[in-house]
């Protein structure tokens, strides 16, 4: 049995699209042949799920980098301060990751989030000549020169959309290192668990009310801003509307921003915050239109894989992942990012035309069928192992 570590570098506190899709990896890899162990830097809500899969999950303590108080002599004890905290990742926890290596005996290594961390990870499996795969799960700003070195040296880097990949080569990465496999999902986990009209009396929306939604955690670039906009322009042709806005606050300054837009315009009849759900497709099948409002590129959008599995209509704006996930006018509508006019105007056409939604839905959900699903998506990643092994 081969033994794979994947590591979740995420430590902002919540749980986001690439632990979910970690966890359909860990789920679905061929277990005659690979065994996965799964490390995390902090606990979170899916460990029982980790667990459940199979996987051995281990808890490690993140690196804590050297910080001092800058005074007269500010520059100097920055670059002292830089100089140890690379010391430090690039020495001490390097050694700390070979032992931990060579004690569990890992075959390869899969870091899951992004080629910018965790270069004392892959320096460590360069030097016990373990395989190292990256999944770039984000389309990063800037590449310093080090993520360079480290990117280009480990063995592969998966990505998730042509956008991260051309994010990557334009900013130095070699092709060859390259390799696109989209996110997928399975679909056995869309099956409904609790019943909509149940949903309806749980969040008291009236039974003929029409409903939208958006998952995602609340972030400024996430949209939900826009969202909330959009129904200004609605609430008087749709005064029963409910929007839901489905996930953990991850800025609390940002969703004070929002309840201020709900108080200036009276919106709290229509605006109803969640918070963390554990099954957030399940929500979606209570949405009649399911809205993806990033106003910065999204990397892929698995939240938009849910809603077509769900036979739901998705309008997303027109950057990143969803220009290749969606087909505009098939499958949903694509609107320009933070344009909450050009967005309650697509609400408006899709909630007066149910045969519309319907045929949408229908087509949403034969196209994620036909290019999405997690068993393609594993087959190339086993696919690889094999080559790297």
């Amino acid at each position: 049995m081969i033994k794979i570590l994947y590591l979740e570098h995420n430590i902002d506190g919540t749980v986001g699209g690439s632990h979910y899709c970690l966890l359909e990896i860990c789920r679905g890899i061929d277990r005659n042949k690979f065994q996965p162990v799964v490390c995390f830097f902090q606990e979170n809500t899916l460990l029982s799920e980790f667990q459940q899969s199979g996987a051995e999950v281990i808890i490690r303590s993140p690196m804590t980098p050297f910080h001092f108080k800058t005074g007269r002599f500010g520059k100097v004890s920055g670059l002292v301060q830089a100089g140890m905290n690379m010391v430090w990742a690039l020495v001490f926890r390097t050694a700390d990751w070979c032992r931990f290596l060579r004690r569990n005996q890992i075959r390869l290594v899969h870091i899951n989030n992004a080629c910018g961390y965790d270069h004392d990870l892959m320096l460590a499996a360069w030097l016990l000549r373990i395989p190292c795969v990256v999944h770039e799960r984000g389309i990063q700003a800037s590449l310093p020169p080090a993520t360079r070195f480290f990117s280009n040296r480990i063995d592969r880097i998966i990505t998730i959309s042509d956008v991260v990949n051309l994010n990557l080569i334009n900013k130095g990465i070699d092709p060859k290192k390259l390799l696109r496999i989209d996110d997928g999902i399975d679909p056995s986990r869309l099956i409904q668990e609790t019943p909509v009209e149940q949903l309806r009396k749980q969040w008291h929306v009236p039974d003929k009310a029409p409903v939208i939604g958006i998952v995602g955690n609340i972030k400024q670039w996430k949209g939900q801003e826009t969202v909330v906009r959009a129904l200004t322009h609605l609430k008087k042709a749709y005064p029963d509307l409910r929007c839901f806005l489905v996930g953990t606050v991850s800025d609390p300054a940002y969703k004070k921003r929002l309840d201020d837009i709900v108080d200036e315009y009276e919106l709290h009849q229509q605006v109803i915050f969640t918070g963390y759900q554990k099954r957030p497709a399940d929500l979606m099948a209570l949405f009649d239109i399911c809205i993806h409002a990033s106003v910065a590129p999204e990397p892929f959008g698995i939240v938009l894989l849910e809603a077509m599995g769900k036979s739901k209509p998705v309008i997303a704006t027109n950057i990143g992942g969803p220009l290749e996930i969606l087909a505009d006018g098939e499958t949903g509508y694509l609107t320009k990012p933070g344009d909450a006019g050009g967005l309650a105007e697509r609400i408006s056409l899709l909630l007066g035309n149910q045969d519309l939604r319907i045929k949408m839905g229908e087509r949403a959900h034969a196209r994620m069928h036909a290019k999405y699903t997690i068993g393609v998506s594993i087959q190339k990643i086993e696919s690889l192992y094999a080559e790297l092994l």
